[in-house]
């Protein structure tokens, strides 16, 4: 968690990891726990990329990840659902896709996002290397991604969940 630029409750910990020594963990109760880095250029095509492990939920959803702009203003979202849904969230248009994909088990998972910022943007999702049907093209507005968020920054969440094998890359 040392390479992160801010870090909220997230924790660095060697009990649960996917690959390695160290997993970062959440254990939030009506709090916010996310890690935030700012990214050396930004960026309008890219892939966000991590596993993760739900060891519990309340009854409210949380954001697995989210894309920021560089002044820190959110792009788009993937969260778990209180159903175990994954879900979709593009901030630009406000609007929120909710795929028929539940998150099974109590395993490691891993999630992808990729996406092409731009009023005809394009996304995909893929859980565990499978393409979850969502709507593909989105108006995410014209400012690049600046900032990767692993987490959820609400302050009304209860869960807990670990994650590794967090990466960004552009292909």
């Amino acid at each position: 968690m040392s390479k992160w630029d801010s870090v909220k409750l997230l924790h660095a910990q060697t009990a649960e990891a996917f690959e390695g020594s160290f997993g970062a963990r959440a254990d939030v109760v009506n709090a916010a726990a996310d890690a935030r880095e700012r990214l050396s250029q930004t960026l309008t095509q890219l892939v966000y990329r991590a596993r993760f492990k739900i060891l519990a939920q309340s009854t409210n959803p949380f954001y697995l990840m989210k894309l920021r702009a560089a002044a820190d203003d959110s792009i788009a979202g993937l969260a778990v659902t209180t159903s175990k849904f994954i879900e979709f969230r593009n901030f630009n248009l406000d609007t929120k896709h909710t795929s028929a994909v539940k998150v099974s088990g109590s395993g490691w998972h891993s999630i992808e996002l990729r996406m092409t910022v731009g009023t005809s943007g394009s996304v995909q999702v893929f859980l565990d290397g499978t393409l979850v049907p969502i709507q593909a093209t989105h108006n995410l507005g014209t400012t690049p991604v600046g900032k990767l968020q692993l987490g959820d920054n609400n302050n009304d969440r209860t869960y807990q969940v670990v994650y590794d094998n967090v990466s960004i890359g552009t292909d």
